[in-house]
């Protein structure tokens, strides 16, 4: 799918990680006791949603599973030439993913991924622009790249700076509330109490980690599925 060229020169592809599963944000400067409450890419996440995972990219690139993944990647790869027209090389200077969606649209296609680093803005944008023609809409002050599929016309994902070392990747209703809430991060996923308690048990240090409020999700359960007998008395779900 072309629409790649964005989704590969920002994240989802700047690594495979996201294909991985994870994302979150990393400041050198947290404690072993720090929470994931805490991650500053959290501001951005809206507080109607129920599923946030999590990786610390760093500690992802130090270990062998990742030595692997990179044994996989062929020399010609646009993540190569991603590396080599903009200067960025995701295993140097991404620190952290976050990802997250609202629990009632886990099969739909809301949802924000955010990476967290050390950007050229200036060189990601023109990179941007060589691959494909962007539809460039203006919100809260902050270009969003909306990228069009070069089959169908139709535009269903794009990706926004929401700061110097943050990205976000999704579609546009996506990346409207990302902006929204970091105009006001009292309306963030922090906010919810049930999700804070469960982010606040949570290390930011560990490699991957993932949490949710699982009502929305199992409410849709189909009565055959493995849980479906006790999915009633499931309210959240969490791991590292």
């Amino acid at each position: 799918m072309k629409c790649r060229n964005v989704v590969a020169i920002t994240v989802m592809v700047m690594l495979g990680i996201a294909s991985a599963g994870a994302i979150v944000a990393l400041c050198t400067n947290f404690s072993v006791k720090a929470s994931a409450q805490s991650l500053p890419a959290l501001k951005n996440i809206p507080s109607d949603y129920h599923f946030v995972f999590g990786v610390n990219v760093q500690r992802f690139v130090k270990s062998s599973a990742f030595a692997e993944l990179l044994q996989k990647i062929p020399a010609g790869s646009e993540l190569m030439a991603f590396i080599d027209k903009t200067g960025v090389d995701p295993t140097r200077d991404v620190s952290y993913l976050i990802g997250a969606g609202p629990g009632k649209s886990l099969k739909g296609k809301e949802g924000v991924l955010i990476v967290v680093g050390k950007f050229n803005q200036d060189a990601i944008v023109s990179y941007i622009r060589s691959k494909s023609a962007p539809v460039e809409v203006q919100y809260r002050g902050v270009s969003l790249f909306m990228m069009p599929n070069p089959k169908t016309g139709d535009v269903n994902g794009g990706i926004s700076f929401l700061a110097d070392n943050e990205i976000a990747a999704g579609n546009l209703t996506s990346l409207k509330a990302a902006l929204d809430t970091r105009k006001d991060p009292s309306k963030s996923i922090v906010s919810d109490a049930a999700m804070s308690a469960l982010l606040a048990d949570i290390s930011p240090e560990e490699m991957f980690w993932f949490a949710g409020d699982a009502t929305d999700a199992l409410s849709n359960m189909k009565a055959t599925a493995p849980l479906a007998a006790t999915a009633s008395s499931i309210r959240n779900v969490v791991g590292k």
